[in-house]
């Protein structure tokens, strides 16, 4: 009859329907299971997890809303991967100091611009990552990480950046080049042993790649969590994987020339930079020893590329955004000029031994760090075994981000968070101090192994700066905004600054 022919094309859609169901059903009492051992969270969408909700231009604003109604910890899912996310100073504090909470998980983004596996200093884990940041550590310090060289390296390109910011005086300028051209040069020198010029075409398309893959890869990062199947089927132009690759591909070849021009002028007496040292070790292990080894030039080179990303973006984005609060609060910019006038003479040059007598620019850097928060979010910890947080399990292969952003705008610590209060760092006696919850270079095992020559560098660059010249903003422009743009580092909106040369005051 033609009902039962009705009825039975309808049954291929039932059973379709019903296996759906299902799998539904499957899968959130799967997920509630789970779940016990984690802190609570917001429900999960299957496959997709929580990832349609984390748009990068509002992560921060999205993560907030989760911590006010699930508290200071809770669980995200990205894609069918659990993620804790630390809101409050002494969870990250706790977490971030354990051995089992400081790899690092293993995403697609990254793969696909390391060769197939996590290479470098920033992505990898366990040993190859121990070994690579202890070498890393040790032979940065020969070359001006260390106390002693540190000051005379930063000074080097100092000294440039104040005879082009003095050709400059009276003109609008946009001063991120100009920042970012010594910064730069200092890793650069230190890894390399060469110098980038200004007009160098080289200097140029690096600082374009730097800026372009840090703006995108938050994108991709988020979408790599994916399976891989779904991954696959993304158009590679949503998270432009071209551009990113293309910059890639050129950064890695420019090194890979470097690496092969010191290894034909290698002495194994004399020691130019890290690139050397390296090449050292590579040798030596060859000679002496059998068997598997953590160094590697395929190593060597993604090690150079995160060196670059860790310590050079980073530190101009602070710089400019410690220029964009000067035109802010001028009434600040005033005070440090004026205790530099009583500290140092007309001729004397600032020193690194000066900031016991300058605390309030201490004060100022660490609180353009703490409200313009440069790194609003940890990368990624992964943990390689179950750690206890509280009364909470924390399963082996799950994501912990530490969300700085929480902690520095935490009213708990700081009063009034959302005001810019650079006295807030300051003791009752005046001296420079930094409460617990200032972790601008994170914290714990992961903590970032540049922060010393980064605070150097903040300090001289500001002090020689503000010893010679009044920043102001153009009469031709307006204030500008202080709403940064997202992304793994935040940005300030480009601007331009009017720089004037000052007279120091008289003191009697």
């Amino acid at each position: 009859p033609k009902s039962f022919k009705r009825c039975a094309r309808k049954m291929p859609t039932v059973y379709i329907l019903l296996l759906i169901v299902s799998a539904l059903l499957w899968y959130f009492l799967f997920s509630k299971n789970e779940r016990r051992s984690l802190p609570p969270g917001p429900i999960r969408i299957p496959i997709v997890g929580y990832l349609p909700f984390l748009k990068p231009n509002i992560i921060l604003s999205t993560l907030k809303q989760l911590r006010l109604r699930y508290g200071n910890v809770f669980t995200i899912y990205l894609g069918n991967t659990p993620a804790v996310v630390l809101n409050d100073y002494a969870s990250i504090k706790e977490m971030f100091g354990k051995a089992e909470v400081s790899a690092r998980p293993v995403m697609h983004a990254q793969t696909m611009l390391t060769e197939g596996e996590p290479r470098g200093l920033i992505y990898t884990s366990g040993t190859l990552w121990q070994e690579q940041r202890r070498f890393s550590i040790k032979h940065l310090k020969g070359f001006g990480f260390g106390k002693n060289d540190m000051e005379t390296l930063i000074k080097r390109e100092l000294y440039p950046l104040m005879n082009n910011l003095s050709d400059s005086c009276g003109l609008p300028i946009d001063i991120q080049d100009s920042l970012s051209i010594p910064i730069l040069n200092i890793i650069w020198s230190i890894t390399t042993g060469h110098n980038l010029s200004h007009g160098n075409i080289n200097f140029i398309r690096f600082l374009k790649v730097l800026n372009e893959n840090l703006e995108y890869l938050m994108e991709l990062y988020m979408l790599s969590f994916l399976p891989w199947y779904l991954f696959d089927m993304i158009p590679g132009s949503f998270y432009h994987y071209d551009r990113i690759m293309s910059n890639h591909i050129w950064f890695m070849d420019y090194v890979r020339n470097l690496v092969k021009e010191h290894k034909s002028t290698y002495k194994e007496d004399n020691m130019r930079d890290y690139i050397d040292c390296y090449l050292r070790e590579i040798y030596s292990h060859d000679r002496t020893v059998k068997g598997s080894t953590t160094f590697s030039e395929t190593q060597l080179l993604y090690n150079i590329g995160d060196l670059f990303l860790a310590g050079a973006e980073t530190t101009t984005t602070t710089l400019r955004f410690c220029i964009l609060y000067l035109l802010y609060y001028p009434e600040a910019q005033s005070r440090i000029q004026k205790d530099i006038d009583l500290v140092l003479s007309k001729d004397e040059e600032p020193s690194l031994s000066d900031r016991a007598q300058l605390p309030y620019l201490e004060a100022f850097i660490a609180e353009v760090q703490r409200i313009a928060n440069i790194v609003p979010l940890s990368l990624f910890h992964y943990t390689s075994a179950p750690v206890q947080l509280d009364k909470y399990t924390i399963p082996k292969d799950c994501v912990v981000i530490g969300n700085f952003d929480s902690v520095h705008r935490s009213p708990e610590i700081w009063e009034d968070p959302d005001q810019f209060k650079p006295e807030r760092f300051l003791s009752d006696e005046g001296r420079f101090t930094t409460p617990n919850g200032f972790i601008p270079f994170s914290i714990g095992k992961r903590q970032c192994l540049g922060e010393l020559m980064a605070r150097a560098e903040l300090f001289l660059f500001m002090a020689f700066m503000l010893k010679e010249f009044i920043f102001e903003v153009p009469v031709t422009c307006s204030l500008p905004s202080l709403k940064p743009r997202a992304g793994v580092i935040t940005h300030p909106e480009p601007f331009k600054v009017l720089l004037r040369k000052r007279k120091p005051a008289v003191i009697s």
